[in-house]
């Protein structure tokens, strides 16, 4: 079990925001079941620094390496910069929302192909059909998701491996 108590770095300690967490199994990829260790990395595209922090817990508790952007210019650079191999979208960011992000990072030839959810707080289904059909594949809900279903989205969206051919 791994308790996890978020602290803003402004304020300190955040009151009842203590989150313990199992660590899940995971499967293995196919490459890590060939003895070839990899790290699946994940880009939280978050500006909700208590969020962002609870699902980056959880997710590295599940043995995921996760780096966060707090704003979409930030988001969209570290998608490039950090060469994530998922995506973890909200909708609401400051400096580009989330469908400028996803729509650069579709057109982009470096991010075009890393899988990207949408998590947001907000569920309107005109919202919904436009993430998806600017290329996300899935639209999560914040209040309708908890953390444990972040990383089962991770592993749906990643898992096979394919081994590289020889």
């Amino acid at each position: 079990m791994i308790a996890v108590e978020l602290v803003d770095s402004l304020s300190g300690t955040v009151p009842n925001q203590t989150f313990t967490y199992a660590k899940r199994e995971r499967t293995p990829t196919v490459t890590e079941e060939h003895g070839v260790e990899e790290d699946v990395k994940v880009l939280l595209i978050e500006d909700d620094v208590a969020a962002a922090e609870m699902y980056r817990l959880r997710l590295v508790a599940d043995g995921y390496s996760v780096v966060i952007g707090h704003d979409g210019h930030e988001g969209l650079r570290m998608a490039t910069d950090e060469a994530p191999d998922f995506i973890y979208l909200d909708l609401r960011l400051p400096g580009l929302d989330g469908f400028e992000v996803l729509e650069r990072l579709r057109a982009g030839t470096a991010t075009m192909h890393i899988p990207v959810i949408i998590l947001t707080n907000y569920g309107e289904p005109e919202l919904r059909e436009r993430g998806l059909k600017l290329g996300a594949l899935e639209f999560l809900v914040k209040s309708d998701t908890d953390p444990a279903e972040l990383s089962e989205s991770v592993e749906r969206a990643v898992s096979p491996r394919a081994l590289p051919s020889t």
